[in-house]
């Protein structure tokens, strides 16, 4: 297969794993003592196409030149903000604290 389909195979992927978390803060949003997620992102696969250099004398060196293949959802994470309560001091509704109930 080529490299390029495969990449765009990667990236089609991570992109529904975005969506399904999107889906799934914008269906829970009004839940009382839900607390959204979000997903990061990481490289897949990469090739270094030139090696970086040190620096030289008053001049510095170059960065690394490297090819991307693609993309994959590294992990999805509950967001740190605070949930709300309907009615406060209620067991059933009190809100989740810390930095997510799903870790």
């Amino acid at each position: 297969m080529s490299t390029s389909f495969i990449a765009a195979l990667g990236g089609m992927r991570a992109n529904q794993s975005w969506i399904d978390i999107i889906g799934n803060n914008l269906a829970n949003a009004n839940t009382p003592g839900f607390k959204g997620s979000r997903a990061l992102f990481a490289d897949l696969f990469s090739i270094t196409i030139r090696p970086g250099t040190p620096p030289t004398g008053a001049l510095g060196g170059t960065n690394p030149l490297q090819q991307g293949l693609g993309v994959q959802l590294a992990r999805s994470t509950g967001c740190s903000s605070r949930a709300r309560s309907t009615r406060p001091g209620a067991p059933s509704t009190s809100p989740c604290r810390g930095a997510g109930c799903s870790r």
